[in-house]
């Protein structure tokens, strides 16, 4: 087989596998909404960023082990598969007592069936790539867990919920809302809600938040994935859980109207949070693969 007809076969099975993982996000979404962390708009919008700023050294690491998929498009397929692993559902978040200041690994990370939560994940994951003699096939996966899991974790409300991880209302999936004109969860208003407010496509939206946030430096690629999932653990309780008529430990039996002011205060958070989240999905694999 000669050059030119490699690459256009390599080609249309990329082509192929982007088609195959956006309709099977489709479907997924159509069955379990609730358990989004961003939509895959955001997840694809994260990872855009985090391409744009990887090192070319990195980003090449980054094919090589990728092979035929695309770093955008597998930034869904974590949530792709809890559909046959159920034992990765716990992975995508840590749910915090919205009464509680910060994260604390006995009460929020518990080993259960359906796994722990995204920190201990994302640490397994990335010694996972780190380490050279692991199966191709795993460090495959590990890289598109940390791709997906440093998303979850910045999206609010996956670092969050009113009550406790066993009664509560699940980071917002038990508040019936109306986002100004639209009803959904609590968490889908952040999953998606918002970031559907926003009438750029996904490339403008991603280029965007570059020259907003990343190139006048007003995010930091610093701290530890704990610092990450406090700070978004904050903004949950600061943003997030300021709805009209919220009560700690309590989920609303009427429907909240999310209101023009909510959406105000709301959306720089998304966007701020996107931002963040590619800017240091970018800087972790640096960290993770730089050393090799």
């Amino acid at each position: 087989m000669n050059q030119s007809a490699s690459t256009s076969n390599a080609h249309g099975k990329s082509i192929h596998l982007t088609r195959r993982v956006a309709i099977l996000v489709t479907l997924w979404l159509a069955l379990e909404p609730a358990l989004f962390a961003w939509g895959p708009e955001g997840h694809r919008i994260v990872a855009t960023i985090a391409f744009q700023l990887l090192p070319e050294a990195i980003k090449t690491q980054v094919e090589d082990i990728l092979g035929d998929e695309d770093f955008v498009e597998v930034s869904n397929w974590a949530d792709v598969v809890r559909l046959s692993r159920p034992q990765t559902k716990d992975w995508h978040f840590v749910d915090i007592p919205v009464t509680e200041a910060m994260y604390d690994q006995q009460r929020d990370c518990q080993t259960l069936e359906t796994g722990d939560c995204a920190i201990a994940e994302l640490a397994r994951a990335r010694a996972v790539l780190n380490d050279r003699t692991q199966p191709v096939k795993a460090r495959h996966e590990a890289l598109k867990f940390i791709i997906h899991f440093v998303g979850d974790i910045h999206q609010p409300l996956h670092s969050a919920t009113n009550g406790s991880r066993e009664n509560g209302d699940r980071g917002g999936n038990s508040v019936n809302t109306r986002l100004l004109t639209h009803t959904m969860k609590l968490h889908a208003a952040w999953d998606h809600g918002l970031i559907e407010l926003d009438d750029r496509d996904e490339s403008e939206y991603a280029d965007g938040l570059i020259d907003q946030f990343v190139k006048t430096e007003e995010v930091s690629d610093t701290w530890t994935v704990v610092d990450w999932v406090n700070e978004a653990h904050g903004l949950a309780v600061g943003v997030g859980y300021k709805y009209p008529g919220f009560k700690a430990n309590v989920i609303p039996t009427q429907k909240v109207l999310l209101g023009q002011a909510y959406v105000n205060r709301a959306k720089p958070v998304v966007d701020l949070q996107l931002a963040r989240a590619g800017v240091r999905l970018a800087r972790l694999l640096q960290d993770t693969l730089g050393a090799q």
